[in-house]
């Protein structure tokens, strides 16, 4: 599967077993919970970069929070997992 340059987010193809009820689905009719990957995910606001050639996997199922100092990219990791931000293309 392709990522989409808006987003750079897909669900990863690996079968992991869960206990969760929720599930992701993208494209397909998935039953089991899929992984969450951001791979060089970059943001800037202007000349601010907030968010540095990012690489996360959150693992189907997995309980996970994002730990840090004020200013460090949290809550706009979040975002752009949400789509409420487009990462800046590089180039």
């Amino acid at each position: 599967m392709d990522l989409t340059p808006e987003h750079n987010v897909r669900p990863s193809s690996k079968n992991v077993m869960s206990h969760t009820k929720t599930s992701f689905t993208h494209c397909s009719n998935r039953s089991t919970p899929a992984d969450v990957e951001l791979v060089d995910v970059t943001k800037r606001f202007g000349s601010v970069v907030a968010v540095d050639c990012l690489n996360l996997t959150i693992p189907a199922g997995t309980y996970t929070c994002l730990l840090g100092p004020s200013g460090c990219g949290k809550t706009t990791t979040l975002r752009l997992l949400a789509g409420h931000e487009r990462v800046t293309l590089l180039g």
